[in-house]
């Protein structure tokens, strides 16, 4: 038993393992549903980006300072009692002489602490976030959402540290209010209690630049859901990812077998067959040809022969497109979506970034796939599949491999240092690419064939979590009226905030490369420098230990270099040097553990 169990991560886990839960009739709940009866709710918000150490720091928040923010905080909670939590790196000094005896600190991991019932308001300042393998390996072992292994970790433990104040006596009447670290929190918090009417999110005023929404930025999940519009459970989202999959499934069986697909393949039978059918395209205005090959071997032999051809420029050269097309009645186009018939093979375009073919064959380490260049010498990425495809089933796989890339530790963020560069404009199964041919640059041409297994379109949508659509609608946050020279200062402000991040992140991104580029014999000494560089540009001793632990892969013996982690991180933070290793297989200077 325990609060929001089918949301838990045992709940989650258990569910995936064919566990099913049946309510025990025995057993009598006090309440089934939070009900705060006719009492008044504010929860308050800090930021609109998610809220995380780094962010923090770069606000200026230090480990005895929350100077930045205090001001917004004084003027919300007053001189009335309140309890708070926070990081244990964050010390008592930083908020407690702020409030003359006023605050109670209490810790985040609360349970069974009751003397704190006549307490209204409540502040938190917790940062409870996994690292990027803890997702990673819920996602590729569970198949579990990052977004939910979140909510049942972070989000459960603080909202079990807010149920410390009045809003657990049934009994209370006076308004409770709350201030959360970011807007994400405060939605869900705001929907874990019965709508009364009375229950308000009010964001913080702060005029501090980086606690407002990314300009340009889009959410993982694709918006941010409105307040008061009620999520799906688990249960409803395991309910409907199975169905997403039964309908993917029975889609390309009918597709293999000949048989009509409703509202999605426009012609029936005589149209579709197991052979490879993809098109060809003479150029951006041409009608599609259909091209039929024995075999997935044989089409990369085709596309190696193209590959050898020398352009004479970018449009010097025929398009491939993976669907295969035909006319429709009542539709105007010849090789749009709604042209689309079956798709064949999946294929990734990258503009820039820092994923390389290796890397992408780390992350699909058993998959067949072809990595080449393009004329203008980005890379671009063929996986033969063993069968046609529905439209649903394409997109389907397309974001399941776009979405492990990120879970691999990659950006969508163009500023990032881990950029990945897919290009989402050639998500859909229409897209047309350009055919092999050597780059305009000769140095930028290459070929590499990774062996593996054909991707079993059937196989590989049941391996992996289907991304959710997007649950809500995008609502746009209320702003209260602002001056015009207030308005002229945050802009100033913002574009200098803005120029430094770039800055960083241009800096962030040069390290990285020195430390990835090491020549044999200076992988220690580059390791280490990796760190004093990162600490040097404001990343605190954990967030250098996440990087470090992501850069290991790039070591020529990685295990050398995660072993030495713990004593760089140790070394940089106290403003040590490198013991001065000579080579990669010296002696133990220090920094690597025997053993």
């Amino acid at each position: 038993m325990g609060a929001h169990f089918p949301d838990s991560l045992l709940a989650m886990i258990w569910n995936k393992e064919g566990v099913r839960f049946v309510e025990n009739k025995g057993i009598q709940l006090r309440h089934t549903d939070h009900d705060i009866g006719a009492r008044q709710l504010t929860v308050n918000y800090l930021s609109e980006r998610s809220w995380s150490k780094s962010l923090k720091k770069r606000v200026g928040i230090s480990h005895s300072s929350i100077s930045p923010i205090l001001p917004s905080i004084q003027a919300i909670l007053g001189t009335c009692p309140f309890i708070w939590c926070a990081n244990n790196d964050l010390l008592n000094q930083a908020v407690d002489p702020h409030f003359r005896g006023s605050a109670t600190r209490i810790s985040n991991v609360s349970h069974g602490i009751n003397q704190h019932q006549g307490v209204h308001q409540v502040l938190v300042l917790s940062a409870l976030n996994l690292t990027t393998d803890h997702f990673k390996f819920l996602e590729q072992r569970f198949r579990i959402d990052p977004t939910e292994v979140q909510k049942a970790i972070s989000h459960e433990t603080i909202y079990q540290a807010l149920m410390r104040c009045s809003l657990r006596d049934p009994a209370a009447t006076d308004p409770v209010t709350i201030i959360v670290p970011d807007r994400t929190l405060g939605e869900w918090l705001v929907r874990q209690f019965k709508d009364n009417g009375r229950i308000k999110l009010n964001r913080v005023q702060t005029d501090i630049p980086l606690l407002e929404t990314k300009s340009g930025s889009t959410s993982r999940m694709g918006g941010r859901p409105p307040v008061n519009v009620v999520a799906m459970t688990n249960a409803e989202r395991e309910t409907n990812h199975r169905h997403k999959k039964r309908r993917i499934y029975d889609g390309v069986i009918s597709l293999c077998m000949g048989l009509k697909i409703p509202n999605e393949t426009p012609l029936d039978s005589s149209f579709v067959r197991e052979n490879l059918e993809i098109s060809l395209i003479g150029n951006l205005h041409s009608s599609p040809i259909e091209f039929e090959v024995a075999s997935n071997d044989n089409l990369i032999a085709q596309l190696k022969a193209c590959w050898s051809y020398r352009a004479n420029n970018k449009n010097d050269n025929i398009l491939i497109s993976p669907a295969k097309f035909a006319k429709r009645k009542g539709v105007d186009t010849e090789r749009g979506l709604e042209n689309v018939i079956s798709v064949h093979g999946i294929w990734l375009d990258q503009d820039d970034g820092t994923l390389t073919p290796d890397e992408m064959n780390r992350i699909f380490p058993d998959v067949r796939f072809v990595a080449m260049n393009s004329y203008s010498g980005n890379k671009r990425y063929f996986f033969p599949t063993t069968s046609p495809m529905t439209l649903e089933a394409y997109h389907a796989i397309w974001d399941i491999m776009v979405g492990a890339i990120e879970m691999y530790g990659y950006s969508r963020d163009k500023v990032a240092p881990n950029f990945h560069g897919i290009d989402r404009s050639k998500r859909p199964a229409c897209s047309m690419f350009y055919v092999p041919c050597q780059a305009q640059d000769s140095k930028k041409s290459f070929w590499m064939e990774f062996p593996g297994v054909e991707i079993d379109p059937l196989i590989f949508i049941d391996s992996y979590l289907l991304p959710d659509p997007t649950e809500y609608v995008a609502a746009p946050a209320f702003a209260n009226p602002v001056p015009d020279g207030l308005q002229r200062l945050r802009e100033a402000i913002a574009r200098t905030s803005n120029d430094n991040e770039v800055a960083k992140a241009n800096q962030v991104s040069l390290v990285i490369s020195q430390w990835r580029n090491a020549p044999k014999g200076e992988g220690s000494r580059e390791f280490f420098n990796l760190a004093r560089n990162l600490h040097r540009l404001g990343h605190d001793a954990a967030s250098i230990r996440d990087r470090l632990t992501s850069e290991v892969i790039y070591a020529r013996h990685p295990d050398e270099r995660r072993r030495e982690i713990s004593g760089v991180v140790a070394k940089v933070t106290k403003g040590g040097d490198h013991p001065a290793a000579s080579n990669d297989h010296g002696a133990d200077l220090g920094l690597r553990r025997k053993g």
